[in-house]
């Protein structure tokens, strides 16, 4: 990812600049939390809230990121809804003086049931008084048009924006030097074609970017929620790194935070590639709001700049016929240039972590995880409950363990207490915390594994009964090599510690073995890593590509490890067997930021001869 801290950081010390014009659709949208609300009203709802939305709620978040002055363009309803948005746009402080008032007109509403959602509609319009309002509107706009260092134009669901007068005007718009950035439904007809237009729309695949690109030769800029932005401005190609979430992202903002981000970047003059990035942090701050509860702001923007949560290479990580594999060997190539930044040594330091990584003692805690989850979740009442609703909760579960992968198992079950009082089957004076929670599991984990130890200890089953396959002989090798070894884990460290004593190989790593101890706030990955890059630095003075590498089958190690530009090699070990390939593992290693994909370790030779370690 391109690194614009600095851009940020001149834009948060910066005062208001900038003016800018925001035409579009002026909705509201309204939250309830209920279980739902009928369109007669006919269900209780126990609370309900109104945000902005479309146009307006762009012209919100382009003053919170410091725009001085931001005018808005569109029609609304003389409503009840309509005093509501209009109370808002003016509490925002934004110009509204050129929006219209209709009478017979339904202001438009987007309607959002339940948190998490489970169920989206829009009510309100009028498509023949909006359409001709909508051309006063933008001729309005016109007359003003070189006042406005940027232009936003916003279409909604169910837009009656786009007639063939309001088309003429915007071609007639990006036909001057004012930047115009255009927010489209994917249908849309008639979309201008010109250099002073910024195309925004969905990105879909690899077959709807060519379109867009073929369709729209000046600038433009695909986004997806979580999978980041794809931008062109006629003579190179940017992209953006998504975000990877622990909760299930909040979409619904996603456009109009990029929009503002992207004029806000350009009306304090941000290059194209500037102004996609900054777009882009807005946008990963609006879909969790969870982690940033003050909203799109340039303080939070900066913050997220900094995270090495990122979603690296989505195209390939969701089909595997894009895949390509060194010569004669099982390990998948992400990342094609450390062909050509070989250190023809082997590295300073390596970093493991333990579970489907090198161990398999733990085989199948992520089934047990899961059963155990539900259980929590449902408690006294999972007999009772219908099929559909078990499974819903189990689905949920699912994403939850998929998201959460690798990470320590108390912040694991944090997550989990989130869907235990959203769904309030447990009586609140039952609910335990969420350590408690983790030791309840993770005793059931040890009374699974107890028996493996005992058949150890009574010599029927040797180490390699419990180790991805070759992994003990690439330790010894990389060791004898001069490597220093780490061993970082989320599971907890008094269990970490008595399984690689009880097999005999603590010994190895040198460097420290390192396991959860239940401080959320330093996961042991982030520390080894950082650890392992103080050590190569003050070993050699330097740090180079290929001086360290991190071995493992969770996402957590894998971002760390590229956040601080080491080597990455994603094991998609199939634990049961012990070798080969556990296919459900590839596509989270991908978008972790790995540069290399591997089975297991009798393939780690390959590996060593393309990286120039022998």
């Amino acid at each position: 990812m391109s690194n614009h801290t600095e851009h940020i950081t001149r834009l948060s010390q910066a005062e208001s600049r900038g003016k800018v014009a925001v035409l579009g659709d002026l909705s509201l949208q309204i939250s309830y939390q209920g279980t739902a609300l009928l369109a007669d009203a006919s269900t209780q709802v126990r609370t309900s809230s109104y945000q902005l939305a479309d146009a307006a709620l762009v012209a919100q978040l382009c003053r919170a990121l410091g725009v001085a002055e931001v005018h808005l363009y569109g029609v609304v309803g003389a409503d009840a809804l309509g005093r509501e948005l209009l109370y808002q746009v003016d509490s925002a402080k934004i110009d509204r003086s050129e929006a219209i008032v209709l009478e017979q007109f339904a202001t438009r509403a987007l309607h959002r049931i339940g948190s998490p959602v489970t169920e989206r509609y829009v009510l309100g319009g009028g498509e023949a008084a909006e359409g001709a309002a909508s051309e006063a509107v933008i001729e309005a706009l016109e007359k003003q048009q070189s006042e406005y260092d940027c232009i936003i134009v916003v279409a909604g669901a169910h837009s009656t924006l786009y007639t063939e007068a309001v088309q003429r005007a915007l071609s007639s718009l990006s036909a001057k030097r004012t930047p115009v950035l255009i927010s489209v439904p994917e249908d849309a007809p008639l979309l201008p074609e010109s250099t002073a237009v910024t195309v925004i729309a969905d990105l879909a695949d690899e077959i709807a970017l060519g379109r867009l690109a073929t369709n729209h030769p000046g600038a433009w800029v695909a986004l997806s929620v979580e999978d980041g932005v794809i931008g062109f401005d006629t003579k190179q190609r940017y992209s953006e790194l998504g975000f990877h979430l622990i909760k299930e992202a909040a979409g619904e903002q996603v456009r109009e935070a990029f929009l503002a981000g992207f004029a806000a970047s350009t009306v304090a003059g941000g290059s194209f590639a500037e102004a996609v990035a900054v777009g882009n942090l807005a946008k990963g701050v609006s879909i969790q709001p969870f982690n940033y509860p003050t909203g799109v702001t340039l303080e939070n923007l900066l913050a997220l700049s900094e995270s090495v949560e990122r979603r690296y290479e989505p195209l390939l990580a969701s089909d595997s016929r894009l895949a390509s594999y060194i010569e004669g060997s099982e390990i998948e190539v992400i990342d094609s240039s450390y062909r050509t930044s070989r250190t023809n040594s082997y590295p300073v330091a390596a970093i493991f972590d333990l579970d489907g990584t090198l161990s398999t003692l733990r085989e199948g805690w992520d089934t047990v995880m899961h059963e155990t989850m539900v259980g929590y979740i449902t408690g006294d009442q999972y007999q009772h409950l219908s099929r559909s609703e078990l499974d819903r909760i189990a689905e949920q579960v699912a994403r939850l363990i998929e998201r959460t992968t690798g990470v320590q198992t108390v912040i694991q079950m944090m997550e989990m207490m989130d869907l235990l009082r959203f769904y309030g089957y447990v009586p609140a004076e039952q609910v335990a915390t969420a350590h408690e929670y983790k030791d309840w599991y993770a005793q059931k984990i040890r009374d699974r594994v107890e028996y493996k130890f005992a058949r150890y200890e009574a010599g029927e089953l040797g180490v390699d009964a419990f180790t991805i396959n070759g992994a003990l002989d690439f330790l010894h090798h990389l060791k004898a090599q001069g490597t220093r070894l780490y061993l970082a884990s989320g599971t907890d460290d008094s269990d970490v510690k008595h399984e690689l004593t009880t097999f005999g190989y603590a010994d190895l790593f040198d460097g420290g073995i390192y396991g959860s101890v239940g401080d959320t706030a330093n996961d042991p990955k982030a520390v080894v890593v950082a650890k392992a890059k103080e050590y190569v630095l003050s070993t050699k003075g330097t740090f180079r590509t290929g001086d360290a590498v991190v071995f493992g089958d969770g996402p957590v190690e894998i971002r760390e490890g590229r956040a601080a530009g080491f080597v990455t090699v994603g094991m998609i070990s199939d634990e049961k067997q012990r070798w080969g390939t556990n296919p459900h593992k590839r596509e989270r290693l991908i978008l972790a930021g790995s540069d290399f994909l591997m089975p297991d370790y009798s393939w780690a030779h390959h590996l060593g001869r393309y990286l120039g370690w022998q």
